[in-house]
This record gives structure tokens, C-alpha cells and sequence, in this order.
């Protein structure tokens, strides 16, 4: 009775600590993606006023998720942190792609959903 129950109490801690154990790895293949996704995009970004293009935007995130790494637990907080509006300003980043204008923190979303849709399948 009692090694029926200390296997079974193992295995629950085991599979309870393992999505835990591997989320880091699958946060940053999600912020890596982002991050690619940002640069190889083509569109244009709009920052505090100022157009850049889309390596130059892309540099720009990686710098503030760089100053902000140590919050970021999720590819979610690092859009809202590093990639949806300026520190400085508060103003929303825009990207303009394909004649379309939109929010760079809702086109990142909307993005990693669909990434996220594809690794299910």
C-alpha cells in the first residue's frame, strides 16, 4: 500500500514540475520567433514619431527585452514589456504592413497565437 502511494504521490509532483521545468525553453523559442518574426517582416514601425525599418525595430525590442529579462515569464510579457509601447513616452508602437496599420503589441499577438497554433497541429 504505502509504495502504490509514494509511487503515485511521484509521479503527480513529477508531472506537476515538468511543464514547469521545461516553459523557459518554450518562452524563449517564442521570443526568438518574435524577434524574427519583427526583423523579416517588411513592414514598417512607428516609435515616438519616428518611422524604422524592420531590422532596426527589431534591434530596438531586443535592447529593451534585454533591459527587462528578468520580468519576463511569458513570449505575453514580453510583448507587453519589451515590444507594445515606449518607456519613455507611453505611446503604442505601430507597424505598417501591407498597406495596414496596425498596433505592434495586437500584430504580435495575433502572431504567436498562430505560432502556437501551428506547433499544435
Amino acid at each position: 500500500m504505502w509504495f502504490r502511494l509514494s509511487r503515485r504521490v511521484t509521479a503527480i509532483v513529477l508531472a506537476a514540475t515538468f511543464p514547469v521545468l521545461a516553459a523557459p525553453a518554450d518562452v524563449e523559442r517564442e521570443i526568438a520567433y518574435l524577434l524574427n518574426y519583427i526583423q523579416e517582416s517588411g513592414c514598417t514601425f512607428l516609435r515616438n514619431g519616428v518611422e524604422s525599418p524592420a531590422v532596426g525595430a527589431r534591434n530596438h525590442v531586443q535592447r529593451k527585452f534585454n533591459a527587462v529579462e528578468d520580468r519576463v515569464r511569458s513570449a505575453e510579457d514580453f510583448i507587453q514589456l519589451a515590444a507594445s509601447k515606449s518607456t519613455v513616452s507611453g505611446e503604442p508602437y505601430r507597424a505598417h504592413c501591407g498597406g495596414h496599420d496596425m498596433l505592434t503589441g495586437e500584430w504580435l499577438m495575433q502572431e504567436l497565437a498562430r505560432y502556437r497554433g501551428r506547433l499544435a497541429r
